[in-house]
């Protein structure tokens, strides 16, 4: 290849490109200042551990005495429960019906 493409940029004698004169760093200074913002946002990602933990303080204290009472009437057989409540009103309709 004998071409040899010219140098398109201004150079000095020694071979180096010449610094910005002012005006030009100066209008570089003035551009940057006047850009709007860029809009950043932050990002938090949440391990599931963590949501876990969130979703335990967020859980109202343990009755203890409430609990403890619960389980033992339930243990004697005691508790009243829905079906417990509706079995013994199906007896006390299935009785009047035979009386009437």
């Amino acid at each position: 290849m004998s071409e040899i493409t010219p140098n398109l940029v201004n150079t000095t004698a020694a071979g180096r490109v010449p610094a910005p004169s002012q005006s030009v760093v100066r209008a570089a200074e003035a551009s940057e200042h006047t850009r709007a913002p860029q809009k950043r946002s932050d990002q938090v990602e949440l391990s599931d551990r963590a949501r876990l933990l969130s979703k335990l303080r967020e859980t109202p204290e343990v009755r203890q005495d409430l609990v403890d009472r619960v389980r033992a009437e339930i243990d004697s057989g005691e508790y009243l429960t829905s079906d417990k409540l509706d079995a013994a009103t199906d007896n006390v309709l299935s009785d009047l019906n035979a009386f009437g």
